[in-house]
């Protein structure tokens, strides 16, 4: 299916321009340079009551100008105005379902198990796609030997407005136990990975991208190329804002299941920097009962980060925070902050010296 242009498209709502309102992909001919068939891109997009913001999520993936697209959004059954929206666009939308699934990684698999295109790929219904990214995408996996392409991403607030610009680098696995840095919707696959690595986990409630990256980066290649792929919004209701305790403490659970198994395959440079990894999220959990005032919490996390990260010059500013949670001071965050000049006046020194 070819991607409509702007003009077949419903008006976009009032005071709503630019991209992906007023604006749109340039047209692609039918055929690349090369006089090839430009490879099927499946888009798959699960949906809960978000009917705020999937509008600008459809329009991004429809107005991409690109000849060979395939589009499913798989609602969990939605009681805003979510269908509504998907039901203006149903003419350009290749499946579409509304129905109580088992959560977001089930209804995922849900569109994944009905796509048929070359490359594959998934938007939440809270995000959104740049310009020309199916043309990119489309390009560099026509020219490359590689299973994953993933780049860098927007992060705007809830008016679409942009944040901040979230810049990853080639893919370490050792940093996905830690950070963001396969951002999930600036992430293309080829299809068949599936015949090897399966689908999502759906165990996972917020973490099962990670898991995907971590598992598919033991046998397949990802390719990294610095353009701003997509968009990715925070806002009061997403789970990474609303459900923060909860993501952080799966995002242990992941490393756990994979860093203490030995079946499974990493490499021992990963192995070794076990206590090293589940340390930092440990602490990280730490920090956030820290901030929330739960300290009985916060001790028991950054007691476990002491535990495993042994010796490290890093404990002693967690034994600060821990006495943090004792006083309710803020003694631990200063000896953070001096401890960070300290190093500032050490490399100035050594770079004069």
């Amino acid at each position: 299916m070819r991607c409509p242009i702007l003009q077949d498209l419903p008006k976009p709502p009032e005071g709503r321009n630019g991209w992906p309102w007023t604006e749109e992909s340039p047209q692609l001919g039918g055929f690349m340079q090369d006089g090839s068939i430009w490879k099927k891109i499946s888009i798959v997009t699960p949906s809960f009551n978000q009917g705020q913001y999937i509008e600008e999520t459809i329009r991004s993936v429809l107005l991409q100008g690109y000849p060979n697209y395939e589009y499913l959004i798989i609602d969990g059954g939605s009681t805003d105005d979510t269908i509504a929206i998907i039901r203006k666009y149903e003419k350009w939308i290749s499946y579409w379902c509304s129905e109580k699934d088992n959560g977001q990684a089930s209804g995922i698999n849900k569109g994944f198990k009905m796509a048929s295109g070359d490359i594959i790929a998934w938007i939440n219904s809270d995000d959104f796609y740049q310009k020309n990214v199916f043309l990119t995408v489309a390009l560099n996996f026509a020219k490359g030997d590689f299973d994953f392409l993933y780049g860098n991403i927007n992060i705007v607030n809830e008016e679409s407005e942009v944040v901040k610009r979230s810049n990853v680098s080639k893919y370490n696995i050792i940093d996905k136990f830690c950070y963001m840095v396969v951002p999930q919707p600036a992430c293309f696959w080829r299809y068949k990975v599936f015949s090897t690595e399966g689908y999502l986990d759906e165990n996972y409630h917020y973490h099962f991208d990670s898991e995907y990256w971590i598992r598919c980066s033991l046998k397949n290649k990802f390719f990294y190329i610095n353009d701003i792929l997509s968009s990715f919004r925070l806002h009061t209701y997403s789970k990474t804002v609303n459900k923060w305790e909860d993501f952080l403490i799966e995002s242990i659970f992941l490393a756990e299941t994979y860093l203490c198994s030995y079946t499974i395959g990493l490499p021992y440079n990963v192995i070794k920097e076990k206590n090293n990894i589940l340390g930092f999220l440990n602490e990280r959990i730490g920090h956030y009962y820290l901030l929330t005032k739960q300290m009985k919490n916060a001790r028991k996390y950054f007691i476990k980060s002491i535990i495993l990260r042994k010796f490290r010059i890093q404990n002693i500013i967690i034994l600060c925070y821990i006495i943090d949670t004792i006083t309710y001071s803020s003694f631990g965050k200063s000896i953070q902050e001096l401890i960070k000049r300290k190093k500032v006046l050490f490399n100035r020194k050594a770079r004069i010296g």
